[in-house]
C-alpha cells in the first residue's frame, strides 16, 4: 500500500504537471495556432480548387489551339477576330465605334421665358424725376457700337 507521504508526493507532482501544461497551453497560444492552421488549410483548399480550374482551362485552350492548327478556316477567323487583319490588299476593314451607335438621350426642351418683372412705382425711383436719365442705359451696362458703313472704292 502507498504511504501518506507517497500519496502527497504523487498529488503534488500531478498538480505541478497540470499547472505546467496549462501554462504552456496559454503561453504558447495553442488555440490561436490551431485556428491559424485551420485558416491555412482552408486557403490551401481554395488554391487547390483554383489550380484545378486553371488546369481545366489550360486543357480547353490546348484543345482549341490544336483545332486552330488543324483547321485553316477557323485559324483565319480567329486571326480576323483577334488581330482585325484582312486577307488581301483588296479588302477594306471598317472599325466602328460602338459607343456612337447607341442613340443619344433626347435633349431637354428649352425652358419657358421668364415672366416680365412688374413695373416699379414711379415715386420710388430717382430716374422718374429726370426722364432723360431714365432713357439712358446705366453706366455699368455697355453701349452697343454701330458698325461703320463700308467704304466705297
Amino acid at each position: 500500500m502507498i504511504s501518506m507521504t507517497g500519496l502527497r508526493t504523487l498529488v503534488f507532482s500531478s498538480l505541478l504537471a497540470a499547472a505546467l501544461c496549462f501554462g504552456y497551453w496559454k503561453y504558447r497560444g495553442v488555440d490561436a495556432r490551431h485556428q491559424e492552421l485551420e485558416r491555412n488549410q482552408q486557403t490551401i483548399e481554395q488554391v487547390r480548387t483554383e489550380v484545378r480550374d486553371l488546369e481545366t482551362r489550360l486543357e480547353q485552350v490546348r484543345a482549341r489551339n490544336k483545332a486552330l492548327e488543324n483547321d485553316p478556316v477557323e485559324a483565319e477567323a480567329a486571326a480576323r477576330r483577334i488581330g482585325r487583319t484582312v486577307r488581301s490588299k483588296d479588302e477594306t476593314v471598317f472599325h466602328l465605334d460602338e459607343s456612337r451607335l447607341t442613340p443619344a438621350a433626347p435633349a431637354a426642351p428649352p425652358a419657358p421665358p421668364a415672366p416680365p418683372a412688374p413695373p416699379a412705382p414711379a415715386a420710388a425711383t430717382p430716374e422718374s424725376a429726370n426722364p432723360a436719365a431714365a432713357a439712358a442705359p446705366p453706366a455699368s451696362m455697355p453701349v452697343p457700337q454701330q458698325a461703320a458703313p463700308p467704304a466705297a472704292q
